[in-house]
């Protein structure tokens, strides 16, 4: 048995509520550990920036140095 089938297996076991906790909890997993990125995104060395699609933005620089 596999560990997503032991965790399915006791989750089946546990009252809907605590069935609800531990969902949120997987998704709060995947979105601080990123899973699903693609292999570009998670490579990126200490040297590498992220280009950010900035088309339709407004940069106003007095707006970002009052922040």
């Amino acid at each position: 048995m596999n560990t997503a089938e032991r965790i399915y297996t006791e989750v089946k076991r546990m009252p809907e509520d605590l069935v609800d906790r531990v969902l949120d909890f997987v998704l709060f997993l995947e979105q601080r550990h990123a899973v699903g990125q693609s292999v570009q995104e998670t490579e990126c060395g200490p040297g590498d920036v992220p280009v950010l699609d900035t088309q339709g933005w407004r940069f106003d620089r007095e707006q970002a140095n009052a922040r």
